[in-house]
């Protein structure tokens, strides 16, 4: 069965009218159905916040959201992975690796993927930015659009 680390710029087009949310939707379809392994940082939790806040969404409406991702959390679609030394020492990793090409990254990025390669799978995006400063140099990512 193949795994995927998933981004939150996937994982925030379930809740948002957004660009691929059919894409992201037909992810955790894949999931629902047993044919692919959703896995994502404890991360996550934050970092969707943050874009619900962006979006200047009412509180009622990040909570609700919030319950539905519970859900999915409940129905197992996607497994949370807690943070550990482990996870961040290889998120560092990564980010000594790229700063020594001249790139920089954000950290919270690498924590997504320093998972994907510690779990064997593939980092899930919608960050065209992120993917173009590390395909060529890390691999183990996959844009969402390139999803099948």
């Amino acid at each position: 069965m193949t795994h995927y680390v998933v981004d939150t710029s996937v994982t925030a087009k379930l809740f948002l009218e957004e660009d691929e949310r059919d894409i992201a939707l037909k992810v955790y379809h894949q999931a629902d159905i047993g044919s692919i392994r959703l896995l994502a940082p404890s991360l996550t939790w934050y970092e969707l916040n943050s874009v619900f806040s962006k979006q200047q969404l009412p509180a009622h409406e990040i909570k609700s959201h919030f319950s539905m991702f519970q859900k999915l959390i409940n129905q197992r679609l996607i497994t949370i992975i807690p943070q550990s030394q482990r996870l961040l020492n290889k998120s560092i990793e990564l980010v000594d690796q790229i700063n020594k090409l001249s790139v920089r990254l954000s950290t919270y990025d690498t924590v997504f993927h320093a998972l994907a390669i510690l779990r064997n799978a593939t980092f899930l995006t919608a960050d065209e930015k992120y993917y173009k400063k590390v395909c060529q140099n890390i691999g183990s990512i996959s844009l969402l659009t390139d999803f099948q």
